[in-house]
């Protein structure tokens, strides 16, 4: 259970109205202030009366003219009170009819009465009381109006809205996990609100929402403090409808005398029709929460686990403290005025707030200290909100305008549509306008970028979107039930997708456009318990008393179980094997403790506001964190106490309507712990112009209207221009010295052709519904140099692969889809390749055609223990041993037989401020600005780099590490892969499959083949033109260490460093495939995709191109860590190495068990997830978890530990091999980590 997520303020509603409080339990006399029009409440008394308690009278002049209703028109009563609609005043006695705490009256100003049309109008200024006339007599007819007007203050999350005039403000109390409906406690603070209730003024919470009669009409009060009239849809059923224009599609009817409110997903709310109490909230499959009172007051909320939330009141009847089913207490504390004033949390942390005398929030502190401020006009909307970070204010303009000035001076103008409080016309810093329309629902009707561009939507009669249009004119269309649930999607292409829901709403099956089928099955609380795939492969899921998933069974019958506490705090996890982790939380269900199944401890503590503040791993090494008020790490401090820094800087961030407090917030600067910084710039729109790195050199960026990057001028002067599509899809890309890259694509977005300039054209085919498999998926892939395609079987694994002059590969699985062998024709036999798991999914054995066979073995960790390559005769030909630390880093490896010992690499470096090494032994290296090796100057003479437009190395010219010379160059195509590589003389040209080679060309010929597993950078054969075949054996890392012939022997040995540097033995081999599977050139290089890497110098020769997000030493490899870890891209540090290393394991040998931890997810993320898992295949799995990789591993904000006011690592959800496990905490399955 998640407590106390930090709030956010959100300014909504632009009509303002004042606050009325009080309490009947001592008589209380308000003398009223008058109205800027005039109006004045001559009296309002509040007070004990001899039959009746409490009794109000109200008197205004001049009050309503006009008026031909009955009754005097200058007092009224029975509006509600606390929350309810009470019974009218008697006119004569002056009292009320029933006894309720506190009223609040609504009006609007200017002596007049409301208008039948019920538009909302600002309300009477600086008056205490407020009158709200409602079914009042309308001055212009005469008649008795009926309509009512929801003139309240809608929630908009934590945004700012360009019709503002609202402060909306949320505390997150009790949040459980759990399945079906769990009982959760937050409070919502609403300057508009101006009803007086249990939490004193213009606070409420979740479960105080009313139904109560208006007339004709009948009233909703949200748990939010929203308000909105039902009227009689005239159908004759008793159906109570909203208004058009307030895109709720609820209906309120009357079974069993009671108020039923019904949402469109179909959760039911049942209201006590006498007092308008809710009582009960039930979701499609019976799941329930029911509400007790004590009298008037709220007493417990129960879930259908018999979990409970009790409230206690004070003396005055106001709730003093909220106490969950384990953590404890939360108290709230009030001001003199009855204001809350403070929430304090079981661990002591609190929230303190200020208000001025009518109640507008002035100030609010959270528990670290931090102050937000806030003003206001003299119609009390608000005007500014002032944090740590600085000011952003609002101004209110006519004819529906409004400008919101963000922090960094940023303004953006809001022209808005009252009717549906909605933007029609929004411009920003730039200029550049973005309109939309609406239909009287409020649901958009179309958006036209600052281009011109439009998409348009439309509706059914219950809100849900029937099509998409696009700017192209390609239209998406979708169909739905009754609970709004999609049932049907077809793309431009007329591709169609099937869902299929049972009478409750779940979700049944999935048919994609090919014809199949995914099916689910569930329990009576809607929890699925099983789902099958197209390929008839079923995963069951068992559940606790709690609903929590207690045990997840896959195809191969492997089980999974979990323990829970109380609070769905996942407590334990037990894999197939037996092997247990267990997991402990504090108070505030912050997970506090990890323990593997080796007894190895890592600890967290937090800050106050939930941040995580330190990890101690199982060594004790700690590595701690500070936050700003935003929640930013602005501190991390690592076991060696190196300290870097963070600073941010507040923008608009591409001005949204919603945006949270610091939303905008982009990193400023970082500086490391040698004192070097790098700095950022940003334009009024929130997107970066300007980097300038720790030499002083920058590089700058524009943007077109849309916001796309236009040009990108790095530091050496050179720039990039970008041209884009009426979608925004980049179509050309122009570097500087002249070449170009453009871009096709096929109506579903999908890229058809892209052309480099230099390399030529890739031409892409793709799935149809009549050509197998999942649609969508790529058929072919056509380049210069040669031509790969690929068939699928139903749930979109790939069975086959051909590429010219060389024989298919056919792919099998086993029942978790994972890849259990290959085959195809080597030298004209046929040739099978094997691979086995055990219970955990983790590889077993490897079996080459040759006899060769690997042997893997692992602790209980998970951690690879032996890796043994046998022979035929199942003689051992390499036999490799690894031990570790307590924090599961390998401490030594053992290999038999023992290699040759390596020379130890000198160690005199120096290095600039941008970490780029300048000497090491005899070597001088220079740089250009980008950062790349220009040069390498040592007693052999001088090493020149040649890079292009691109920054992609072109060319070397020099002397090889032995000093004989060395003349190469290299060309890559559009996607950026080597295609060609020329040492020396000898070029060789390669065809790719993905992004591994596949095909070795040399003067037009093919030479050799390779068969791959499909997993980055796992070479099993290479077959040569003569007739030559060699089988790699690999270690831990991936690094080859032996090449075996037909016959099983061993042909050639390879021996490294840990950072590469080789030995090689035995028959001289061409073999390029080294360290961790990557290519050595012979250059003193290895080339790793996006970089080239020294294994002589142990870190690569240009900058990581993403930055931060592979680390702050953007030449280090790894970290520094290599014999962990590998980076196969040369696009990052650990996080994206180990992400990406993880989704082929995750993806290609467990991807059943990687959908099964999409039932981790709550629906109904959990179907999506899992759907799209199981129909999209392995290739499909890979793709999407390489871009949540790129997301999980978005360093922009340098969250290395992952901040989050909950005190999870962010609000990213869990990444590849992870499952969510309370206290916002993720932890990784030791089966799916890297082997």
């Amino acid at each position: 259970m998640k407590r106390f997520h930090r709030a956010l303020p959100t300014l909504v509603c632009f009509f303002s109205c004042l606050l009325f409080y009080g309490h009947s339990e001592a008589a209380i006399d308000i003398t009223a202030q008058p109205a800027a029009n005039g109006n004045v409440i001559v009296s309002a008394g509040y007070g004990t009366n001899c039959d009746v308690s409490p009794y109000i009278a109200i008197t205004a002049s001049p009050g309503i003219g006009g008026c031909n209703g009955p009754g005097n028109c200058n007092n009224w009563g029975g509006w509600y009170v606390d929350g309810f609609f009470i019974s009218a005043v008697d006119n004569v006695n002056n009292h009320l009819s029933s006894g309720q705490n506190f009223v609040t009256y609504w009006a609007r100003g200017n002596g007049q009465d409301m208008p039948c049309n019920c538009v909302c109008q600002q309300g009477v200024q600086n008056a205490i009381v407020s009158v709200y006339v409602g079914n009042s007599c309308d001055s212009v007819n005469g008649a008795c109006c009926t309509g009512r007007c929801s003139c309240t203050a809608t929630k908009m999350g934590s945004s700012a809205n360009y019709a503002s005039g609202n402060l909306y403000d949320t505390l997150d109390i009790v949040s459980p996990h759990g399945g079906g409906l769990s009982a959760s406690f937050s409070l919502s603070y609403n300057s508009l609100d101006f009803s007086v209730g249990r939490l004193g003024g213009k606070w409420t919470h979740n479960y105080n929402m009313r139904i109560l009669p208006a007339g004709t009409s009948l009233l909703l009060i949200d748990g939010d403090g929203k308000r909105l009239f039902f009227a009689d849809d005239g159908t004759g059923t008793g159906t109570y409808r909203p208004p058009q224009n307030a895109g709720d599609y609820s209906t309120i009817t009357f079974p069993a005398g009671m108020y039923q409110l019904t949402k469109k997903e179909g959760t039911i709310y049942q209201f006590d029709s006498a007092s308008g109490k809710l009582l009960s909230i039930t979701d499609r499959n019976g799941n329930s929460i029911t509400l007790a009172y004590n009298g008037s007051y709220l007493a417990t909320i129960t879930d259908q686990y018999g979990r409970s939330i009790g409230l206690s009141y004070d003396s005055l009847y106001r709730i003093a403290s909220v106490t969950d089913f384990a953590s404890g207490a939360t108290l709230i504390g009030y001001d003199a005025n009855g204001m809350l004033a403070t929430v304090t949390d079981p661990a002591g942390n609190a929230w303190n707030y200020t208000y001025d005398s009518l109640g507008n929030m002035l100030s609010k502190t959270d528990p670290i200290g931090n102050v937000t401020t806030y003003t206001y006009d003299t119609q009390v909307r608000i005007t500014s909100s002032t944090t740590p970070a600085g000011t952003k204010t609002i101004a209110y303009g006519t004819g529906n305008v409004a400008t919101i000035t963000e922090r960094d001076g940023g303004a953006w103008t809001y022209t808005y549509d009252p009717t549906v409080s909605a933007a029609i016309a929004v411009t920003g810093p730039n200029n550049a306008t973005t309109t939309s329309t609406y239909d009287a629902n409020g649901n958009l009707l179309s958006k036209t970028d600052a281009k011109g561009n439009t998409t348009t939507y439309t509706y059914d009669s219950n809100g849900n979107m029937l099509t998409m249009t696009d700017a192209l004119n390609n239209t998406t269309t979708y169909t739905y039930n009754q609970y709004g649930q999609m049932t049907s999607a077809t793309d431009p292409q007329g591709n169609l997708t099937v869902y299929n829901f049972d009478s409750s709403g779940n979700l049944l099956s999935v048919t994609d456009p090919s014809g199949a089928k995914t099916i689910y099955q569930y329990d009576q609380r809607g929890n699925v318990v099983s789902t099958t795939s197209a390929s008839g492969q079923t995963t069951t899921i068992s559940y606790d008393s709690y609903g929590n998933r207690s045990a997840i069974t896959d195809p191969a019958g492997a089980v999974t179980t979990y323990t829970y506490d109380i609070s769905s705090n996942m407590l334990s996890q037990t894999d197939p094997a037996g092997n247990t982790t267990t997991f402990q939380y504090n108070a505030l269900n912050q997970l506090v403790s990890v323990t593997d199944p080796l007894g190895n401890v890592t600890t967290y503590t937090y800050d106050a506001k939930g941040n995580r503040a330190s990890v101690t791993d199982p060594r004790g090494k700690v590595t701690s964190y500070v936050y700003n008020y935003n929640n930013d790490p602005t501190k991390v401090t690592d076991p060696l106490g190196n300290v870097t820094t963070n600073t941010y800087t507040s923008t608009a961030g591409g001005g949204c309507t919603s945006c949270g407090a610091g939303s905008g917030d982009k990193l400023a600067s970082v500086t490391d712990a040698n004192n070097h910084t790098i700095s950022y710039q940003y334009n009024l729109m929130g997107k970066l112009t300007n980097m300038t790195d720790q030499l002083g050199n920058s590089e700058t960026y524009t943007y077109d209207l849309n916001d796309n990057l236009r040009t990108m001028t790095d530091r050496k002067g050179q720039t990039t221009a970008y041209t884009y599509d009426s979608l925004n899809r980049v179509t050309r890309v122009d570097y500087a010295d002249g070449s170009y890259t453009t871009y096709t694509y096929d109506t579903t977005g999908k890229v058809t052709t892209i052309t480099d300039s230099v390399s030529g054209t890739i031409t892409y085919t793709y799935s149809t519904s009549t050509s197998g498999g999942p649609v969508g998926k790529v058929l072919s892939e056509t380049t210069p140099l040669g031509s790969i395609s690929y068939t699928y079987d139903a749930i979109g694994r790939r069975t086959s692969m051909t590429v010219l002059g060389q024989p298919v590969v056919n792919y099998s699985y086993d029942a978790d889809s994972r890849l259990t062998g290959l085959s195809t024709i080597i030298n004209g036999n046929a040739s099978s390749f094997g691979i086995g798991y055990d219970t955990l999914g983790r590889r077993a054995s490897l079996t080459l055609p040759n006899g060769v066979t690997s042997v893997y073995t692992f602790d209980n960790g998970s951690r690879l223990l032996n890796l043994q390559h046998l022979g035929p005769l199942t003689q051992v030909l390499e036999s490799l041993s690894y031990t570790y630390d307590a924090n599961g880093n390998r401490l030594s490896m053992n290999r038999s037989p023992l290699p040759l010992p390596l020379p130890q690499a000198a160690s005199n470096t120096s290095y600039s401020a941008a970490n780029q090494m300048l000497s090491f032994s005899d070597k001088n290296i220079t740089y250009d600005a980008d950062g790349n090796m220009a040069s390498v100057t040592n007693s052999c003479g001088t090493t020149t780099y040649t890079w292009d437009a691109r920054n992609r190395l072109v060319g070397i010219n020099g002397f090889n590490p032995d000093c004989s010379q060395l003349a190469a160059s290299f060309e890559y195509d559009a996607l950026g892969r080597r295609i060609q590589k020329t040492i020396n003389g000898l070029t060789i040209q390669y065809v790719y499959d993905g992004v591994d080679i596949i095909q070795e060309i040399e003067n037009g010929q093919v030479t050799a083949n390779y068969v791959r597993t499909l997993s980055i950078d796992e070479p099993l054969a290479r077959i040569k033109s003569d007739g030559t075949v060699r089988y790699y054996q690999r270690d831990a890392l991936g690094s080859v260490i032996a090449l075996t012939d037909g016959t099983g022997a061993v042909q050639t040995t390879y021996t490294y460093d840990p950072f590469g540097n080789v030995t090689v033995t035995g028959e001289t081999s061409d073999n390029p495939f080294q360290y961790t599977g990557r290519e050595n050139d012979g250059t003193g290089l290895y080339y790793y995709r996006a970089r080239y890497y020294s294994s002589e110098l142990q870190r690569f020769i240009s900058e990581d191109p993403i930055r931060f997000k592979g680390g702050i030493n953007f030449y280090a490899y790894v970290k520094d860590n290599p014999t962990n870890y590998t980076d196969p891209t040369g696009k990052g540090g650990l996080c994206k190495v180990i992400c990406y290393v993880t989704c082929p394991i995750i993806c290609n040998f467990i991807a059943h068990r990687a959908c099964n931890l999409c039932l981790m997810l709550p629906p109904p993320a959990s179907f999506i997830c899992f759907a799209g898992c199981l129909v999209g295949g392995n290739l499909a799995c890979e793709y999407g978890c390489h871009k949540l990789c790129d997301s999980l591993c978005d360093d922009n904000k340098c969250s290395s530990s992952g901040s989050g006011g909950s005190g999870g690592p962010g609000t990213g959800g869990c990444g590849p091999g992870s499952v969510p496990i309370g206290g916002g905490m993720c932890y990784s399955d030791p089966g799916m980590g890297l082997q």
